[in-house]
């Protein structure tokens, strides 16, 4: 089985890195679109984050990969390396676990869109009157757009290397009490550069809890399709506490 290992970035994510400010193969970058500028940093604050003063939390978790399962604890620091730590006897479930909780911990903790994707020329594409909203452009030397609708990301398109390409598609959206918006389905769909066959499609199902004044994961459930067969993960967390 091929694994594919996400890094969430910004508000999308990335598989291989690549500079910022080129738009690909030695061309120079476009002049950023104020108005796309102004679109995907209304996005950015519509998203529920934690924020600066996170102060990390602990869990326990039980996990299952298909007919696999086991039960232990995760403790999640503010910050730094090995921010997540996952306390688990099977060695193919800690790791899963691990992945699984450090793009969840990532994505609640993205920076701010001046850092992270406000740093590229921003443009829009054709109004095309998609399904998923309006096309947006990052020019940022991997290929990278989003659609955008009604204020919220939708679709996210990656090139990741000479290989592969990829596009998570946004389902469905919670909103918190914060009147902010977490993501509550969406699918990866991992395509072949060369010709566009499909390799691996995940489904995803997050949900969150809040604690304190922050919605800390709560469960999440990944279905993924490869290789001729399906395979559920499932992630619990239970007894979320804040650390002091």
């Amino acid at each position: 089985m091929k694994r594919f290992r996400l890094v969430w970035m910004g508000m999308g994510v990335v598989a291989l890195a690549a500079g910022p400010g080129v738009s690909g193969f030695g061309a120079p970058p476009p002049r950023a679109d104020p108005a796309a500028v102004l679109l995907l940093k209304d996005a950015y604050s519509r998203r529920e984050h934690w924020g600066p003063e996170f102060p990390g939390f602990r869990a326990d978790i039980a996990v299952q990969i298909g007919a696999e399962s086991g039960k232990g604890t995760v403790e999640v620091k503010p910050r730094g390396p090995n921010q997540v730590r996952v306390t688990l006897e099977n060695a193919k479930l800690r790791r899963w676990a691990t992945e699984a909780l450090g793009s969840i911990v990532a994505h609640r903790q993205a920076g701010d869109f001046k850092s992270n994707d406000g740093r590229y020329p921003l443009t829009l594409g054709p109004e095309d009157h998609h399904p998923m909203g309006r096309l947006l452009k990052l020019n940022d030397g991997m290929g990278s757009s989003y659609r955008l609708k009604d204020g919220l990301l939708m679709q996210i398109n990656r090139q990741a290397g000479p290989q592969m390409r990829f596009t998570i598609d946004m389902l469905d959206y919670r909103r918190t009490q914060h009147n902010k918006w977490l993501p509550h389905l969406f699918t990866v769909s991992f395509f072949a550069a060369k010709g566009g066959a499909l390799l691996r499609h995940d489904t995803y199902e997050d949900t969150y809890r809040l604690v304190g004044d922050y919605y800390l994961p709560n469960e999440r459930r990944q279905l993924t399709a490869e290789d001729g067969r399906t395979t559920m993960h499932v992630l619990s967390l239970s007894r979320q506490k804040l650390l002091p």
